[in-house]
This record gives structure tokens, sequence and C-alpha cells, in this order.
């Protein structure tokens, strides 16, 4: 199958899930992939792809938009050429949380949000009227389906999960057998607000004796969230280090040094920990539950007392920590999520491009 493929810009220092996903697709399904990266010039779209072979993307079975920013020009280049799309739709939870804040004006208020405060929800809007025209449509789970089905006030008819790519083969490079355990906890993200670091943080100040927590990862665009949390840090006396970005091998060494991490918004750092049978902590959210079902170790969103508990319970019993790893491990194994490993990820698009082709 040949499979066009908008790509999402990235700054290229890690490999990102579509990437993951074209490589799996070429490897295990045997497809050719066309990557695009579109523009807009003034009032045109235009497209710059990675190959110099612009003259056989016609010829192409389908087109695949897996971010939703993107499905204007995506419908725009299937129209034009009539070739089947398969769109995705997805609501990350700084959006998610404007959304809500918008359901609680209502309950008070009778005029709308002031014009500028709504436009994130018309870009929602606008953007779900063309998921819409989608041949087969993606999604991340019933959670999203019905803020989706909400925004547009009409139901959007069948949709699929997007499976997550998990590259097994990188960290089976790099994973050892005989790493010790330290007593250390970490994070492997890059540390925006919406992970909630700082709760991390709160819920270390009230143990007696806390281990030392790592973070690794950075956000150059964005130092004010960091520069807090250094605050925070010297305020409570903790033994935190900040180590920014890592190799894929430093990364692999930290989550098997340390007793288990933390997580409160992604699907790739509990899918990574249950590769190496370690327990990942996350705050209960519906939308990350219908990605990765029991994947993480569950904690009550937003309670803090319930995470130094938590933490606490696992730092003090290795029996438990192992028996959380390996049922996280079972889980992610065996496909009773939405993470998977690059093989299975390859045969589960490779059906739903199907659908789409045969429509």
């Amino acid at each position: 199958m040949k499979i066009i493929v908008f790509m999402p810009i990235t700054d290229g220092k890690y490999e990102d899930d579509t990437s993951l996903h074209c490589r799996a697709l070429e490897t295990y399904g045997g497809h050719t992939i066309y990557k695009i990266r579109h523009m807009i010039r003034g009032d045109k779209l235009s497209f710059e792809f990675d190959e110099s072979e612009d003259d056989k993307l016609g010829t192409a079975d389908v087109i695949w938009c897996p971010y939703e920013d993107m499905l204007v020009s995506a419908v725009h280049y299937s129209k034009e050429n009539n070739i089947p799309i398969v769109g995705h739709f997805e609501i990350v939870l700084p959006g998610r949380v404007f959304l809500d804040s918008v359901d609680v004006h209502w309950w008070t208020d009778l005029q709308p949000f002031e014009e500028n405060k709504m436009a994130f929800y018309y870009s929602y809007r606008g953007f779900l009227e063309n998921y819409l025209k989608c041949d087969v449509k993606t999604i991340m789970g019933k959670y999203h389906k019905y803020r989706c089905e909400k925004i547009i006030g009409k139901h959007i008819g069948e949709t699929f999960i997007k499976p997550y790519p998990f590259d097994n083969k990188l960290f089976d490079d790099y994973k050892k057998n005989d790493v010790e355990e330290k007593n250390q906890i970490c994070s492997i993200y890059r540390p925006v607000i919406y992970k909630k670091t700082a709760h991390i943080l709160k819920a270390l100040s009230l143990l007696e004796n806390p281990p030392k927590y790592i973070i690794a990862g950075e956000d150059k665009r964005n130092s004010v969230v960091m520069d807090k949390l250094k605050t925070m840090v010297k305020e409570l006396n903790l033994d935190v280090e900040f180590v920014g970005s890592i190799t894929d091998e430093e990364k692999v060494k930290l989550i098997q040094e340390s007793m288990f991490s933390f997580s409160h918004y992604g699907a790739l750092p509990p899918t990574e920990a249950a590769y190496l049978k370690k327990p990942c902590v996350c705050y209960f959210e519906p939308d990350i539950y219908d990605r990765l079902n029991d994947l993480p170790y569950y904690v009550q969103t937003n309670n803090i007392e319930e995470l130094a508990k938590t933490i606490k319970e696992l730092s003090e019993d290795k029996q438990k920590r192992k028996e959380v790893g390996e049922k996280a491990y079972n889980i992610l194994i065996n496909n009773k999520c939405h993470t998977h490993l690059l093989k299975e990820d390859s045969r589960l698009l490779t059906e739903i491009f199907e659908k789409a082709v045969k429509k």
C-alpha cells in the first residue's frame, strides 16, 4: 500500500510518534510511505515533500492525517487528488481544561464568552468540520469522542482507536539485567505545567524521608515553569536533580535505576516503564485510561495527600513494586491497552487504512 502521511514539524531531537508509525509501517507492513509537510502561503496551500517523487503521489492508496491541526490541508489534498483519507482528532489537556471552563461559564452566565477567549473553541470546531469529511476517523478514546460530539453538536459516526507506538527494539539494545535499583524516583517528560510536577514535589515534602527525585526533560520554549519548580525545590528543601534532556540510553538506565516513575499526563512514559517492568504513577484521567487501561498505577487526580501515601508505599515495598511492574508489562505485551510494540502497531494501522481504501 502507498500511504501519504502528513507529518508534524518537530525539532528532530527525538523520533516523534508519527515517525515511529511510519517506520513500523515500512518495516513490518511493507508499505511505501510518502511524507508531506504542508505550508500555507498567502491564501494558497502549498506542500513540501521529503521525497523527490512528486509525480508518484497521485498513485497513493490512502492519505493519513495523524493530527487534527493538519486536517484542513489533508482534506484539501484528498479532494483534489481523489484519494481516501484517514483523519485523527484528539483534545490535548490544555484544550480540554478550556472546554471544561466553557461548560462552567454557562452554569451561571447567559452571555457567551468574550470573542477573543473563544478563539480556541472556534478553532476546534473548524478542525472538527474537516474531521467529519474523512473517510475513516480515529480518536484517542471514548472520552475524546464525546467531547468532539459535544463541540460539533452531532454524532460523528464510527471511529477507531489510533494506536500509540513503542520502539521496544531501542529499549532491548540498552536495557541491562544487572542494574542496581537506587533510592530514587524519576519523571521523564517535558515539564510543562499540565504534567503537574509541582504536585509531586509537594507530595514529597509531606514525607519524613522522601527518596531522591530526578527530573529529566526540558522546555526551552517556556522556562518559567522550570524556574518555578527549582524555586519550589529550594523552599521545600528537597533532594531533586534536574538533568535536562537525556539520550535514549540514559533514559533506559534512569528508569531501571529508579524504583518507579511519574507521568500525570502522557502515554509514552508509562509504556516505557511497563516494558522495563517498573511502576509508573499517574493521576487518573479518563482519556489516559481510554488509551492505557490499567497500565499505570493510578492515584486520584489532584489528591496530593494520596500521592504522598502512594510514594511512601511503593518506596517501602519492593515486592509491591515488582508486582505492579510485572502487571503493567503483561498488559503491554498482551495488547490489553492501546500502546503497542511496532509490529502490532503496523498491523493495527494497516487494518484502519484498508477500511478507508475499501470505502
